[in-house]
């Protein structure tokens, strides 16, 4: 029994399509494949134990971060490294930093005690508003114009 060729056609292109839909899968899969990762979490307080929101909460090394939530809490997944240090920051704050080794899962609290800013005084001078004169010289040259 001879196959026609028309079904011979089909076959090949059908094994080529069954081909490329077979690497397309693999890549993909590769492209899905998760690196191991570390997960870092805790909360943010201050002294007193009350929650501080909005603390940066970063490791530089990777360029990652996040920042607490209302209640001072947080939560970062890293990639898996050897030691990393994590930076809590806020202006009103004094930095705290913790270094750990991202594998696995840690909890890390910090208390953050409030920081002393020291701004330069500041002089208010009642002298005259430059534009002033400016806008008089232009009111009174009004009707030369």
């Amino acid at each position: 029994m001879q196959i026609p060729l028309a079904h011979i056609h089909f076959i090949r292109a059908t094994q080529r399509c069954v081909a490329v839909l077979s690497l397309v899968l693999v890549s993909s899969l590769s492209l899905f494949a998760q690196s191991p990762t570390c997960h870092i979490s805790g909360k943010v307080t201050t002294a007193n134990g009350e929650p501080l929101p909005f603390i940066s909460v970063f490791v530089s090394q990777l360029r990652m971060g996040t920042v607490t939530d209302e209640f001072g809490g947080y939560s970062l997944t890293i990639p898996e490294a050897d030691s990393v240090t994590v930076y809590y920051h806020n202006l009103e704050y004094e930095q705290q930093t913790r270094t750990v080794l991202a594998r696995g899962s840690h909890v890390i609290d910090v208390r953050l005690t409030p920081s002393e800013v020291l701004l330069p005084d500041v002089k208010v001078h009642s002298d005259e508003d430059q534009a002033y004169p400016i806008m008089r010289r232009a009111i009174v040259n009004a009707p030369l114009h």
